[in-house]
């Protein structure tokens, strides 16, 4: 699985890398999403995994949303490595929301080079969302790209 998923968007992104307008690109952009969702859930990493693709147009706007989930046993455990604290202090820190501008500015970083191709189409917008499969904790809502029209 790990091979169809980046072949998948590489194949999403050469294909409307090409169009001119957002709502050109929502349109090139449908059926590769399509495709992507009968495929899902796609294993990304070891703990992430995309559960949801979408795209949304208007006349002005096309609104392409990326949906995963990641596995808060193996996220918790990595920051006990990275920040010495117990697994029951990140999930403390996490429910309150304590490193919520450190996980999206991360969250971005990982995402906007992957999206460049799209960065002067106008109207486009790319969202990410990040949801833990434990209740209780936070989600996060990554905004990768607003290209103004």
């Amino acid at each position: 699985m790990k091979l169809i998923f980046p072949l998948a968007f590489v194949l999403l992104i050469t294909q409307s890398v090409f169009a001119q307008s957002s709502v050109e690109v929502c349109d090139e952009l449908q059926p590769a999403i399509e495709d992507i969702n009968h495929l899902l859930p796609v294993e990304v990493d070891g703990m992430t995994s995309l559960v949801g693709a979408s795209s949304e147009r208007s006349p002005d706007l096309c609104l392409v949303t990326y949906t995963y989930l990641i596995n808060a046993q193996i996220f918790l455990h990595n920051m006990q490595k990275d920040n010495g604290l117990t697994v029951e202090e990140n999930t403390a820190r996490l429910k309150l929301n304590q490193s919520e501008a450190g996980m999206v500015d991360t969250l971005k970083k990982q995402n906007v080079n992957q999206f460049k191709a799209f960065e002067n189409v106008k109207g486009l917008a790319i969202h990410t969302v990040y949801k833990f499969d434990e209740v209780g904790l936070p989600s996060y809502k990554v905004i990768v790209m607003e290209n103004q029209s």
